[in-house]
């Protein structure tokens, strides 16, 4: 069963962070920030001050994984 993630984003598949924060529990600042260290893959389109930065929804499903996994293990 497909799951709301798969539909997100525009028509290639991006989100901005602030779509972002529907599906990772972290705000979109957090999520800027991510962007910027480069934690995530993203696009990233304008200068460093002026930057917006689009998500692929398969990165974020990539990062929910991986933090599932962790918060699983660790109890």
């Amino acid at each position: 069963m497909p799951t709301p993630l798969e539909f997100a984003g525009n028509a290639a598949g991006y989100l901005t962070p602030r779509e972002a924060t529907a599906y990772m529990p972290r705000h979109e600042k957090t999520i800027r920030d991510m962007c910027a260290g480069r934690e995530i893959t993203c696009l990233r389109l304008g200068s460093d001050k002026k930057a917006r930065y689009y998500i692929h929804r398969s990165v974020i499903r990539a990062w929910l994984d991986a933090h599932t996994d962790r918060a699983l293990t660790s109890h």
